[in-house]
């Protein structure tokens, strides 16, 4: 195949992790970082970025590089990381031994001992490290951070909002889920209150206008938005709704429900999950197809490989190559590329045979295939790997 170099050489980039019997531990246990040359090698193919024409509008200099997020994109030199802003002005020196894109204000680092704080835009340490781990703010302008005692919420002073727990998941619909000391899981508030007390082996995303997933000892069931339990927990697997309608598993197969626990479709694929656009995508054997909110087959299970609906398309393989089809099962774009990814503001990015580059939602190409690598655009720029 002409693009199987190609393909090797891209496979051949990706640096496997470090087994876990080699960290280097202190004699209290602790892992000892590494220093930071060991950590990173120099890029062979730097990282740049270019507009929507195609032109390059910050060269190739760049070791690693991520996307553009409240006008800062992070990236690496050596074995720092720093922020650059969309004129490829460096904003805030890399000096990090890792730092993420800012989110709500503010971005999480980590220093040179491995410690979690966060930076305003300007660089200055508004939370110094001093976490175990943290995650990025949220809307409501809270942060999950791991301590000696657990995790816990702060605010944007670094003030802790909540009680400390075993763990806290990701804060979604104001809640965020927590994890007791006897391993049940609650909801908690952003302001720290509980929502609802522990009382489930593992709860979804919460859906305070509908129905959340929840499970009871081994079973699945549905909680209404007081956290009572109004679908009983008899599936063994679940998923979450979606558009009043969710997959379940019973008797080795996926089927689905509606809102009320009236069976939509009976057990009978090897797999279901919501593909957007009023679509399921399912699986029986070595095919793939997608049904309608009833349960029917509206795309044929015709596809060695298929992905969920973004912006009214979906990637389909189609004798080895991949295309697009719309949400009637039309073909948009035909098969033609090594690997497809979802459109996101009217453009996919897809790897032809001679590079990866950037095609519309009829398949035109719109910025050339030339490059080792693409990522998707985020304000108006996207980073690119030179060949």
């Amino acid at each position: 195949m002409r693009y199987l170099p190609l393909l090797l050489l891209l496979l051949a980039a990706c640096r496997p992790d470090a087994a876990p019997d080699a960290v280097e531990r202190d004699a209290a246990g602790n892992a000892v970082l590494p220093p930071v040359e060991e950590d990173y090698l120099p890029a062979a193919k730097k990282w740049g970025y270019v507009d929507r024409n195609g032109e390059l509008a910050i060269p190739y200099r760049y070791d690693d590089a991520r996307e553009f997020s409240e006008g800062l994109a992070v990236v690496r030199q050596g074995g720092l990381w720093g922020y650059i802003d969309r004129e490829g002005r460096t904003v805030i020196a890399p000096r990090y031994k890792a730092a993420y894109s800012f989110r709500n204000g503010l971005a999480r680092i980590t220093d040179m001992a491995g410690n979690w704080g966060y930076i305003d835009p300007t660089g200055r340490e508004v939370i110094p490290p001093g976490f175990a781990n943290a995650f990025d703010f949220s809307a409501a302008g809270v942060a999950r951070v791991e301590t000696e005692e657990g995790m816990l919420l702060i605010d944007k002073a670094g003030t802790p909002v909540s009680a400390a727990y075993p763990r806290l998941g990701s804060i979604h619909a104001g809640v965020t889920t927590f994890k007791d000391e006897n391993g049940q899981y609650g909801l908690l508030r952003t302001d720290g209150t509980v929502l609802w007390p522990a009382a489930f082996s593992r709860i979804g995303r919460y859906r305070p206008d509908g129905l959340t997933r929840v499970r009871s000892g081994r079973s699945y069931g549905y909680a209404d938005a007081s956290g009572k339990l109004v679908l009983p927990a008899t599936y063994a697997q679940a998923r979450d709704f979606d558009e009043a309608r969710a997959p379940v598993f019973a008797d080795g197969k996926w089927g689905m429900i509606d809102t009320k626990g009236t069976v939509i479709l009976p057990p009978t694929y090897e797999a279901l999950d919501y593909a957007g656009d009023g679509r399921w995508l399912v699986t029986q054997g070595s095919l793939s197809g997608y049904l309608d909110a009833d349960g029917n087959v509206v795309i044929p299970l015709q596809y060695a490989e298929a992905h969920p609906f973004s912006e009214a398309r979906a990637a389909v393989q189609i004798d080895l190559r991949w295309g697009y089809i719309d949400p009637d099962g039309r073909l948009a774009v035909p098969p033609q590329f090594v690997l497809a990814w979802p459109y996101r503001d009217g453009t996919a990015r897809a790897f032809f045979p001679r590079g990866v580059g950037f095609i519309d939602k009829n398949g035109r190409e719109i910025l050339p295939a030339r490059f080792f690598e693409v990522r998707d655009f985020s304000e108006g720029l996207a980073r690119v790997q030179e060949f």
